[in-house]
């Protein structure tokens, strides 16, 4: 299945994507995410696209972000155990509208309360990454498994803006005391979490936990030997997860020394 998916994504992003990119005169001034929602012809056309062949796979719900803004009640699937999929037509669709390459789109399957398959397909990098519960993490077909760390500090990306501004100032000095090194967010989860997995990055935190952005990587982080969890409890990653705090790290051993400098952070 994890590969009629990786061709439904690809084939979407050819024909409904790439084809609406702004040119130079259409592009759009770049907002963080945490303080507009936007939206453009590409989402929506994508989105139509996937939804009734992802049907045609399995014939389950799919709550896609823009159904889901329509209607929110979608978004009770993610606390129940029936199957459904989630889609998100592109991720970092600001960075999109403002002519950037930072996007992608993500689909995942979720069962039982879990989600068991994910596709990140990033066009412009010719990326496409997977995973499977039980089988591993893969990028355009080559396991993914995670390292043993760096030797030096720990480097990642700390998504404050999703937090009020006294939690997020304490959260950046947290990390700041650890010695971790701050790496600028690429403002695109499918970009996030593979860099995670790969250990390009050995940490990203994130506060609000829409399903259809957090999904699909935390399984390809956890698949590639790294963690995914929330920070109060340490309880691994579900799409029924609203917010955070949510560390996702290369190692086990990387996201115990944030997880720990963030639980202090917050009291």
């Amino acid at each position: 299945m994890i590969e009629a998916i990786e061709k439904i994504v690809a084939e979407t992003a050819a024909a409904e994507i790439l084809p609406r990119r702004p040119g130079p005169a259409e592009v759009r001034d770049f907002v963080e995410p945490w303080r507009a929602e936007v939206v453009t012809e590409a989402d929506l056309a994508a989105e139509a696209a996937i939804a009734p062949r992802l049907r045609a796979l399995r014939d389950i719900p799919v709550v896609g972000e823009e159904a889901a803004k329509q209607d929110p009640a979608l978004l009770g699937l993610a606390r129940g155990r029936d199957p459904f999929w989630l889609v998100d037509p592109i991720d970092g669709t600001a960075a999109f509208a403002a002519g950037r390459e930072e996007f992608g789109v993500m689909v995942a399957l979720v069962e039982g309360g879990e989600t068991i398959a994910a596709t990140i397909h990033l066009p412009l990098a010719g990326r496409t990454i997977t995973a499977e519960r039980g089988s591993g993490t893969f990028e355009n077909g080559r396991r993914i498994l995670s390292g043993a760390g760096g030797d030096g500090p720990l480097a990642g990306t700390l998504y404050t803006g999703f937090f009020d501004d006294d939690v997020g100032d304490r959260l950046a000095a947290a990390a700041s005391r650890l010695g971790c090194r701050t790496i600028e967010p690429s403002y695109a989860a499918a970009l996030e979490y593979p860099a995670v997995a790969r250990g390009d990055k050995d940490f990203v935190l994130y506060g609000r936990l829409r399903p259809w952005d957090h999904a699909p990587g935390c399984l390809i982080v956890a698949e590639a030997g790294g963690v995914a969890a929330l920070t109060a409890d340490s309880a691994r990653y579900r799409p029924a997860a609203g917010f955070g705090p949510m560390l996702a790290a290369h190692t086990a051993a990387g996201w115990e020394t944030v997880a720990d400098a963030i639980r202090t952070a917050r009291g």
